[in-house]
This record gives C-alpha cells, sequence and structure tokens, in this order.
C-alpha cells in the first residue's frame, strides 16, 4: 500500500517492529517522508516525538475507529477532544483481553521499574482480574508468571503470534 505524507497510519505488530520498537506497536503516527526508489522506508513522526523508520508492512492507514482504539491502545490520554477518539467504542482496553489471549509487554512507568527484561516478550493471559483487582497475570514460554495492569498489555495479531512465538522459543 502506497501512504502520502500527513497521513496517519497505525504501526502494527510485524516481527521487524516486535524486534526494535516494540513500545510502539498499535501507536499513531504521521507519515513524514514517503520513499523514493530504491528506499522502502517510510519515515513516521510518532507520539513521542521522534521520527522511525518502516515499511509498509509495518503500517495500516487509520480510520475513525482505528485511529480512536490505536490511541486507546497506546494510553494517549492527553486530554484532547479528538473526532476519531469521539467514535471510540465504549469498551475498555481491559474488557477486550480474555484468558489465553497472545499479549506483548508493552513500556510503562510501571514495567520500566519491575521488569524492563519482558517488554516486548510475548506471553499468553493465564488469568484475568477479578474486582477490585485490576492486574492480569501472564505466562512466557519459560513457564514464569508474571502480574501486569491492562495499560501495559497489546494483543498480539494472530497471523503474528505464531512466528513471534517460534523466535522466542528460538532464543
Amino acid at each position: 500500500m502506497a501512504f502520502r505524507i500527513s497521513q496517519r497510519v497505525v504501526i502494527i505488530d510485524t516481527a521487524n517492529v516486535l524486534d526494535r520498537c516494540p513500545e510502539l506497536v498499535g501507536s499513531i503516527g504521521e507519515i513524514t517522508s514517503v520513499p523514493e526508489p530504491p528506499n522502502k522506508m517510510y519515515e513516521v513522526l510518532v507520539s513521542d516525538g521522534r521520527t522511525v523508520k518502516f515499511q509498509a508492512s509495518a503500517l495500516n492507514a487509520t480510520t475513525s475507529g482505528r485511529a480512536a482504539a490505536a490511541a486507546q491502545f497506546a494510553g494517549a490520554d492527553e486530554g484532547e477532544s479528538d473526532e476519531e477518539a469521539d467514535n471510540a467504542s465504549k469498551v475498555s482496553h481491559a474488557q477486550t483481553l480474555k484468558r489465553g489471549t497472545q499479549v506483548t509487554i508493552h513500556r510503562t512507568e510501571n514495567v520500566q521499574q519491575r521488569a524492563p527484561h519482558l517488554i516486548g516478550r510475548i506471553g499468553v493471559i493465564k488469568e484475568v482480574p477479578q474486582h477490585p483487582n485490576t492486574w492480569f497475570k501472564v505466562q512466557f514460554a519459560d513457564r514464569r508468571v508474571c502480574t501486569f495492569r491492562p495499560s501495559a498489555l497489546r494483543r498480539v495479531a494472530a497471523g503474528r503470534a505464531g512466528a513471534a512465538a517460534a523466535t522466542a522459543k528460538g532464543k
């Protein structure tokens, strides 16, 4: 797919993105430069102010629903009243996380302090929180179980889960 300058895109979880910058999976960016052959990399301005290069396969064009969902997953809650955010589903991110769902660990302040070595790792939700608890239990390939808040979890796309799990086991 070809993108144009200033187009908003969602960064998806390809193997390359998971290796280079897993904290950006699901976040929204804006195309700042399009590739000229033989180059294949788009430059994308992401929410933290960095410009990162991605191939087209790591990007999806945003639609109102996708942009709102991506902003929710990225934790973009700066009080901006955006048309895309107004169209967001009323279902919270935590309610979409079910037992058995494959997730990747996202960089949050809490994870950065408690378990920075797990950022970008893929695991499976083994236990969902029961009110008033808000922590999910996630099991990794090495059978270790750790607890995380929903803000630290991102669902892994079904097609990418098998490849990512195989890569994780091979390390």
